[in-house]
């Protein structure tokens, strides 16, 4: 009989954590390969890259899974996502919302009742209100400073003020990379 070698795909890696960050379930490290998986942050923030491109900010408290290259859940949490050419037709599904990007830079925020507003910053999504049985019965494209609170209903963000408090992914040449004590025990340990 021919055995079949079962190889786990790389989907994205973390590139930036903060010092803070709290982990629920199996901890990871700056550098660390993602692979079809659940990350629940209970404090703190880190920033993942995609094999294609995507960049998902995930800030506590916040339970994110990684299902494929183009497919990813958020139970809860606020997340900022910029996504390339590239990975265009990225998708976030909430417990109510399905939001796919059309290219662009966007937030998301999703409350433990499964509410979901979404931000868009540059360029557009196409977002939409999932019913109890899974399908989609309702839909908004948005675009650029647009956005949308979708629970029972969607409704467009018209006070523009309370967008602050998104999530973003910063474009500093500098990013701050949180290095964890353990990590210097380990490394002084080691007495390169």
């Amino acid at each position: 009989p021919q055995t079949i070698k079962t190889e786990k795909l790389v989907l994205a890696r973390i590139i930036e954590m903060s010092s803070n960050v709290n982990w629920q379930g199996e901890p990871h490290l700056i550098g660390d390969d993602l692979f079809a998986e659940k990350l629940v942050l209970a404090q703190g923030s880190i920033l993942i890259k995609y094999e294609n491109g995507a960049e998902i900010k995930l800030e506590a408290p916040v339970s994110y899974e990684l299902k494929s290259l183009s497919y990813a859940k958020i139970d809860y949490g606020d997340l900022a996502a910029r996504i390339p050419q590239a990975a265009q037709g990225f998708t976030v599904d909430s417990p109510r919302a399905s939001v796919v990007d059309l290219g662009t830079e966007f937030s998301m925020k999703v409350d433990k009742n499964g509410e979901t507003q979404v931000f868009v910053f540059e360029g557009e999504v196409e977002t939409s209100l999932i019913g109890e049985d899974g399908n989609t019965f309702k839909n908004a494209r948005l675009g650029a400073n647009e956005g949308v609170v979708i629970n029972d209903d969607l409704s467009l963000i018209k006070d523009q003020s309370k967008t602050s408090s998104f999530v973003r992914i910063s474009t500093g040449e500098n990013p701050i990379i949180g290095i964890l004590d353990k990590y210097v025990e380990v490394v002084k340990n080691d007495q390169p």
